[in-house]
Formats: structure tokens, sequence, C-alpha cells
């Protein structure tokens, strides 16, 4: 027979060659399987696991061993402290990702007594799981004026991602439009507020690189030689379509910094732009803010 402990320990050894937390990744798993909460591995570390709970756990195990992130096998991922269904339709949501809704809520708090009385539209593009706009139609109403209208969009290029997006949106029971197609290309024609955008932007040498990235889409996660292709599509269709949002706010790579900065430059030349780091201290954020007279 098989502990509670003697399972957590074979695990992690054996993660521990592909994982930096091996421990982490055994008592997810395992309390995963066990339908229990990971103080229950502590405090019965002689408990014998059941014949099929054994079975289901080194299932798992070997998956993990290959690099199958942690999300794939439970089909959940916290994110800003809410849960979300993802499977491999969709890119796992990452922390450092958590800093854009921090963005906006900053942004919107800051600049709420200009927008009483009128409604905000936020559109979020490459919505995937849709964890970035979900999680902002969660939080936004307990913070903005009751006055204050939002409407919140989400767009994305594939059907499969969209159907788990819409999933966690029905899940968590906000009201997002879920619409397919490239960036911008489905809000033609309507007015855009605060655009977010957590595009692909790795080069194909960064992918290639990372082993633990194979599993996950990888359009989701490539974006051309420089891993900006996707933000110069999102820039032009702005220009092209005449869409005008006063706030652009896109998850960059460290790397990717002068760059997008110069490519901002460009397009929105007006325009005040700076990066916010993430809580390790990296470049992780691009926000592009216009002044009133330029959205006017």
């Amino acid at each position: 027979m098989t502990t509670i402990q003697q399972a957590l320990q074979t695990a992690a050894t054996k993660f521990s060659r592909t994982s930096h937390t091996a421990s982490l990744d055994a008592e997810v798993l395992l309390s995963f399987v066990l339908k229990k909460p990971k103080t229950f591995l502590y405090t019965n570390p002689e408990k014998e696991l059941t014949r099929s709970q054994r079975e289901r756990f080194g299932r798992l195990v070997a998956r993990r061993a290959r690099r199958v992130p942690i999300a794939y096998l439970t089909n959940h991922k916290e994110f800003y402290g809410l849960d979300f269904f993802v499977d491999r339709r969709v890119l796992v949501p990452r922390p450092e990702t958590e800093l854009l809704v921090d963005v906006i809520i900053e942004q919107i708090a800051n600049g709420k007594s200009q927008m009483a009385n009128r409604e905000l539209t936020i559109a979020d593009v490459g919505t995937g799981s849709g964890a970035l706009i979900i999680t902002l139609a969660k939080l936004l109403p307990t913070i903005c004026d009751s006055r204050f209208a939002i409407r919140y969009y989400g767009t994305d290029t594939s059907q499969p991602a969209l159907a788990v997006a819409r999933k966690n949106a029905a899940a968590h029971r906000v009201n997002v439009t879920l619409l397919r197609g490239s960036l911008l290309a489905p809000l033609k024609g309507k007015r855009v507020d605060i655009l977010v955008a957590n595009l692909p932007y790795l080069t194909p040498a960064q992918y290639q690189k990372n082993r633990d990235l194979r599993f996950e889409p990888r359009s989701a996660l490539v974006a051309g030689r420089d891993g900006l292709e996707a933000y110069r599509h999102l820039f032009e269709h702005l220009e092209r379509d005449g869409l005008d949002p006063r706030l652009i706010i896109c998850e960059i790579d460290p790397s990717q910094s002068r760059p997008i900065i110069a490519l901002a430059r460009h397009h929105f030349p007006a325009a005040h732009r700076l990066i916010k780091k993430d809580l390790t201290g990296k470049n992780r954020v691009l926000i592009i803010k216009k002044n009133k007279a330029q959205t006017q």
C-alpha cells in the first residue's frame, strides 16, 4: 500500500528533473485526486491511498513528468484570486498578467470623477480563456460609481478558445460579449475606451528554448521573428479602422521594452507612453495613454 507521504515523496522525486516546484506540483495533483485541501495532506501523511487513487495519481504524475502544465491536468488555474477552467485550447494564465488588471483598476480609479454619467467600453483582444476580461467584469463594478456603466468585450481568432472563455464567463456570471475575429476586426464601428492586450510576444528562439511551453498553443505564444508581429498588427488596426481608445495596455516581454516603445511612438506620437515593471522588477506592461483632446 502507498501512503500520502510516500506518494508525495515519489512524485516530487520524479518532478525534480523537470520542475522547479516539484513538491508543490505533487501536493496540487494529490489534492486534486483526493478532492481534499493541501492541509489534509499535511495532517494525514500516513493515510493510505485506494487502488483507484494510486492509479489516477500515477497517470497524472507521468504526464506532469513530461512537462504537461499542472493547469491542464486539473483543468483549473487561479488568476487574481478567481478560479478559471483551462485546457489545451488556451494558454495558461500567468501571474505576471495580473499586473494588467492592477493597471486598469488604477487608471479607472484615478480618473473616476471624469467618467461619471457615461458608458465605458473595455476590450480584451486575444482573450483566450477570458481570464483578463472576466476578472475585470467581476471586480470593476465593486469600485465604480453605480451611474457608470461598463461594457466588456473579448475577441479571439480561435473558436475553441472562445468556447473556454464562454464557459468561464458563465461560471463567474458576468456579462462579457465574446466575438470571433482577428484583433479589433469584430469591434469595427464600436467605440473602445480601454484596450487591453496580452498577445503573443515570444520569438521562435525563445519558444524553442523553453521546453515547458510545448504543450500550450504555439499561436498564443509566438509572434514573428522579433516577437512584435502581433502588436504591429494591433497598432495598424487601430489606425486603419478608426478606433481610438484613450488607454492601451499591453503585456510585453522584458527584452522588448525599447522596440515596442519605438513602435508606439511611431503610431501614437502625441500619446504618453510608459513601461511598468512586474513584481520581479522586469519590464512587463506597456501603457499608452492619450489625453482628452486626442480622443475627441
